[in-house]
């Protein structure tokens, strides 16, 4: 992973997650020696600084092998549904309390795990913070903006379980639908 960031002329490298199997749930951010198994989720969030300064935060969750139970497919699944329909909220003039309102609920079984799930925060050519919208604070008091540059994401674990889905995706905020700015890798035989 860095050295294809730096072979892209990256600057630099804030942040690097690597969480396999159960180190998923609860998300420990450190890869540890344990070697990968068939039936493993995988994820990878990289925070980093490219070319020009333009800062950008994304993750996605890999499976391993090819024989996903039916508890991982749903996971994954739910996963991908929640980040597409959270991505549209996010539009220029709407204050950031009124799109954080308009976010779906997230199913009462994952609810428990919402210490590691942040609706988003900015990226881009300002502070990779700001900014931060938690389902947990109250929502910061500004307004969205045309071309503002966010990073909207989604963890789904069970409390009590080893399994879990982190994704996220840069998107630009716009009057209308947002811009996703360099589409995240998806599995795509989990969510077709």
């Amino acid at each position: 992973m860095t050295s294809t960031w730096e072979e892209m002329e990256g600057e630099d490298i804030a942040q690097l997650n690597v969480c396999a199997g159960e180190n998923m749930n609860p998300w420990c951010r450190w890869p540890t020696d344990r070697a990968l198994t068939s039936a493993d989720y995988v994820g990878i969030d990289l925070h980093a600084r490219g070319p020009d300064g333009l800062r950008g935060d994304g993750s996605t969750t890999f499976f391993v092998g090819d024989n996903p139970t039916a508890e991982q497919r749903d996971l994954y699944r739910r996963s991908y549904e929640y980040l597409q329909a959270t991505i549209p909220v996010w539009r220029a003039g709407r204050t950031i309390g009124d799109a954080m309102a308009a976010v779906p609920e997230v199913p009462e079984r994952f609810r428990k795990k919402l210490w590691d799930l942040n609706y988003g925060h900015g990226c881009g050519l300002g502070h990779s913070g700001y900014p931060h919208m938690s389902p947990r604070e109250k929502p910061i008091d500004d307004v969205l903006k045309d071309n503002q540059m966010l990073s909207i994401e989604v963890y789904f674990g069970e409390e009590g379980s080893t399994q879990a889905v982190k994704m996220e995706q840069m998107i630009m905020v716009h009057d209308g639908d947002p811009e996703i700015i360099g589409p995240i890798p998806m599995d795509e035989r989990f969510i077709h």
